[in-house]
């Protein structure tokens, strides 16, 4: 077994397999189709549960490669608000989105 695969076996992928990720996650659903306004992300990338108060954050957190997470994710990997770039889910539509790391910023 090379040093690569041993990698890539503990989870560890290269900086090229992220960016070709992450590029084509803005503003696209998983099978390639554009997300509509209409209609709005419930599922967390980082836990991959489903939850009403999923919103897209534009972090620097190297710990996490993923954009669309829940509160409880934001609150836990510690990202702050102001990396919010989102007001799409339930609980910010019905102004009960609130952090419990930080301040809660009103988008």
């Amino acid at each position: 077994m090379s040093l690569g695969d041993a990698l890539k076996k503990a989870g560890l992928k290269s900086s090229e397999m992220k960016r070709k990720e992450a590029h084509g996650t803005k503003d696209k659903a998983k099978d390639g189709s554009k997300i509509h306004d209409h209609h709005h992300r419930t599922e967390c990338e980082a836990c991959h549960k489903t939850a009403p108060d999923v919103e897209r954050y534009e972090h620097r957190n190297r710990l996490l490669d993923v954009q669309w997470l829940c509160l409880v994710c934001a609150d836990q990997y510690k990202i702050s608000d102001d990396f919010r770039r989102t007001a799409q889910s339930s609980f910010s539509k019905r102004k009960i989105f609130i952090r419990t790391y930080g301040h809660t910023r009103k988008l």
